[in-house]
């Protein structure tokens, strides 16, 4: 079980060593793998909420259907209404048009024509109804009756026409109480009510009965004002059905209504842009033409129209779930920044972690390994002489000393990390500090060139020794890291931030420089740059860790600049601790 836990891991660390090595293939990979089945699910989505509106649309264009519906059986039984309060306004149940005298017919005819001049009187309307009877002789022929009013040659023929109509229905379908006949010719709607002269209780419709009389009325379509349209649409009453839907659905504001005569042209509408709203997808409207099986005002059309949810709903449902994809997106790709970020970080302190090891051998095995050969030499007696016995022992005194070198860096380290070292401040001239870094740098490096910039007079209260310690670690590490002859050059300036003093400490080389992605390490202890001079120049990778520590224990920081092949710039800051407050 170990053993597959270990090729787990081993197998993981290879995988994200792959992943770091090819990091654009493999976001594209992952991206792909995560985006791609989103966007399938979207698209799979976004198709079933079209079926989804599709089907709604269609369930929405059938209740619109039956509201039009609905509103021509309105419209038909409106009419009927009206016809009733006509017909049977002077002879009221038909007694005297079935009596014995034959002048009835035409004297109630006269003042039904009378009651309606009134009225239109009264109306103030531009188009008179006029009301006719069609009356049977002996051989069945009938026959068209006028009042005596009535001087309308063309709404005569009309009429004439409407007989005819009437004789081309069977016994059926004239026994039917109210008949309509639209007339093309005259554009108007001829209403006729046939009477049978029976009572209505004793009224059968099997087997038809025979037509006594028909009283009529001619409508022009133009006597239908909008006001008469717009009352239709929003009646709240509808006889002879439940009135349920149609009356929820058509008092509802936002339901609009058109009518159009046989001809198309508009006799009512809601909405002077009634065309632009019906091209819209945000509504849905539907339309229903009487047909001349339908008995009624044939080739008339009724339309309604009103805003389509389902549009909205999928249009917002479509926004949410690209708003969410793009989201989703936008964090994969920064979770896959974090992860990345991560792994290098974890790939880094691996490899660093193989690099302190083999250091740390490497800085304590050697000395160690040459002290022991020397003393074997001296001990087993194999030194000839004096000379090669002073050779031997002053080798096993410089590795001792390499070696106590290391051990008390890792242990200035150690309690630096742990603050138990603590800096013993003092007032140090700044010239004097830097004369005394530079001055052991020389003497173990007498080819190096290091100049001195601009160097400010003045002091700085901070350890003496300590500060000594940063600047030598910055100068040596500037001369090891530098092929042919080192060119380094060290200067200082203050700086002022609010009311402290800051001393800037610069030291600036032309060296092989430090790759960006090794920069944020070079100041944890044991790393060492992947670098051919630096992997055969000596060193414990705790010069840097040290001063890093030195500094944060002054409340300052150091900063890098460096460039491949340029070279590399190491800032110092220092704030000066002493009171300046009146200078």
């Amino acid at each position: 079980m170990k053993k597959v836990a270990v090729l787990i891991e081993q197998s993981f660390y290879v995988a994200i060593q792959w992943c770091l090595k090819h990091q654009s293939s493999t976001v594209l990979v992952i991206l792909l793998a995560v985006v791609v089945p989103i966007g399938i699910l979207n698209l799979l989505q976004y198709q079933s909420m079209e079926e989804y509106q599709k089907q709604g649309n269609q369930a929405m264009r059938g209740q619109l259907n039956y509201i039009l519906n609905r509103l021509v059986l309105e419209f038909r039984d409106g009419m009927i209404k009206d016809g009733q309060s006509v017909f049977h306004a002077v002879d009221e149940k038909h007694i005297a048009l079935l009596g014995p005298d034959p002048g009835a017919p035409q004297h109630i005819l006269n003042q039904i024509q009378t009651g309606l001049i009134k009225e239109d009187n009264k109306l103030k309307s531009a188009y008179r109804l006029e009301a006719f009877m069609l009356i049977p002789d002996s051989r069945q022929q009938w026959t068209a009756i006028f009042p005596d009013s009535a001087t309308n040659v063309q709404r005569k023929a009309a009429i004439v026409r409407a007989r005819n109509y009437f004789l081309t229905l069977s016994p059926v379908e004239r026994d039917v109480g109210y008949l309509f006949f639209p007339d093309f010719a005259t554009g108007e709607i001829m209403l006729m009510h046939t009477i049978t002269g029976e009572l209505p209780a004793s009224y059968t419709r099997t087997p038809p009965k025979p037509i006594k009389f028909i009283m009529g009325m001619a409508i022009p379509k133009q006597a239908y004002t909008r006001e008469d349209f717009d009352s239709l649409t929003r009646r709240s009453q509808v006889t002879r059905f439940n009135p349920g839907l149609s009356n929820a659905s058509a008092s509802g504001a936002d339901y609009y209504f058109q009518v159009k005569d046989e001809r198309g042209n508009v006799l009512f509408s809601d909405r002077q842009d009634w065309e632009e709203l019906s091209r819209c997808e945000e509504h849905i409207s539907s339309q229903i033409t009487i047909t001349e099986g339908q008995k009624f005002i044939t080739g008339w059309q009724l339309a309604v129209l009103t805003q389509n949810p389902l549009k909205r709903i999928t249009d917002r449902s479509l926004w949410q779930m690209l708003g969410v994809s793009a989201f989703m997106a936008v964090n994969l790709f920064v979770l896959l920044a974090i992860i990345f970020k991560a792994s290098l970080v974890a790939v880094k302190v691996a490899d660093m972690k193989s690099d302190i090891l083999a250091g740390v051998s490497h800085d304590l095995k050697t000395p160690l390994a040459g002290i022991i050969a020397s003393a074997q030499l001296l001990a087993t007696g194999r030194a000839s002489g004096p000379d090669e016995t002073r050779q031997f022992s002053g080798y096993i005194v410089a590795e001792a000393r390499r070696l106590t070198e290391t051990v008390e860096k890792v242990l200035t380290l150690v309690k630096l990390e742990s603050q138990q070292m603590q800096m013993k401040t003092s007032v140090i001239s700044i010239p004097e500090l830097i004369e005394r870094a530079i001055e052991p740098v020389s003497r173990a490096f007498p080819d190096a060139v290091i100049s001195k910039g601009n160097i400010p007079q003045g002091a700085i209260r901070a350890d003496y020794q300590a500060l000594t310690t940063v600047l030598m670690n910055l100068l040596d590490n500037a001369v090891r890291y530098s092929k042919g002859q080192a060119q380094v050059k060290i200067q200082a300036h203050w700086s002022q931030h609010g009311d402290k003093r800051i001393l800037q400490l610069q030291v600036e080389d032309k060296g092989i420089g430090i790759a960006v992605d090794e920069q944020p390490f070079v100041f944890q202890k044991f790393y060492r740059v992947r670098n051919g001079l630096v992997t055969d120049t000596e060193g414990t990778g705790l010069g840097l860790a040290i001063a890093a520590q030195i500094i944060r224990a002054h409340s300052g920081h150091i900063h890098l600049h460096s460039q491949v092949g340029v070279g590399s710039k190491f800032t110092v800051s220092i704030p000066d601790e002493r009171s300046h407050s009146g200078s």
